[in-house]
């Protein structure tokens, strides 16, 4: 729960913040670190028991894909694919 806590604080984040500085890369060398932590947590967090946990880490997953450019979205879905692939916390309801 901490980490999607953790999650959420980083959208709150990218959401009140200027969306171009936080995409350009250079701004922050843990950039695509933070992606993959949050995606990661999120996508493991919409298989839990609790509903209103599965609702919040979907809504806040399609929030985080939706406020990022086109350029960083390929990033994702690579992330996303390994996230499946090698996750075994990933499970069927997360993938709906």
């Amino acid at each position: 729960m901490d980490k999607l806590n953790k999650s959420l604080e980083f959208l709150k984040l990218l959401s009140t913040t200027a969306s171009e500085t936080l995409i350009i890369k250079g701004n922050n060398e843990n950039y695509f670190k933070l992606i993959k932590a949050s995606v990661e947590t999120l996508f493991t967090k919409c298989d839990e028991n609790d509903y209103n946990v599965r609702l919040t880490a979907e809504e806040s997953l399609n929030k985080f894909v939706q406020n990022l450019k086109e350029a960083v979205l390929t990033r994702i879905r690579v992330e996303l694919y390994r996230i499946i692939k090698h996750n075994p916390n990933v499970g069927p309801n997360a993938l709906k």
